[in-house]
């Protein structure tokens, strides 16, 4: 994915030598979900030529949202805070939720007094008890 970051963004917000949080946060999470991100000037001749270019366009310019309207994409150009709202979401679709971690343990190992296997008591009484009694009897090998 390619977004375009006007560069004008930068010199309205360095007058105070200091970037806004959204923006560093911006900047931080396009970094992290691996987003090419070309910083240019941009203006509302560019337009045309940079919709087909660019996924997203990233500009606090009021006159460039109003063009993007007229042009039908002003759906690719996003201010600073619609693009931190956007890519957050990328974020967390691409973080992964690990699931706990298992052990392949036989049955014979397991306490039968345990409260996870409560509900497997409950539902399938009394044919889960039998089941986990004949489980875990270690087999025996003839000699």
């Amino acid at each position: 994915m390619r977004v375009l970051l006007d560069d004008s963004i930068f010199t309205s917000q360095m007058e105070d030598n200091v970037l806004s949080d959204n923006l560093q946060d911006t900047l931080k999470i396009l970094g992290e979900v691996k987003v090419e991100v070309i910083k240019r000037r941009l203006s509302s001749k560019d337009l045309e030529r940079y919709d087909l270019e660019f996924d997203f366009i990233i500009t606090e310019n009021r006159d460039i949202h109003r063009e993007a309207n007229i042009l039908n994409i002003g759906d690719k150009v996003l201010l600073i805070d619609e693009a931190l709202q956007i890519f957050r979401s990328y974020l967390s679709i691409d973080s992964k939720i690990a699931p706990p971690a298992l052990k392949n343990k036989l049955v014979r190992d397991l306490n039968y007094e345990d409260p996870i296997l409560n509900t497997l008591k409950e539902e399938y009484a009394p044919e889960f008890e039998r089941w986990f009694h004949v489980s875990s009897v270690k087999p025996t090998i003839p000699q």
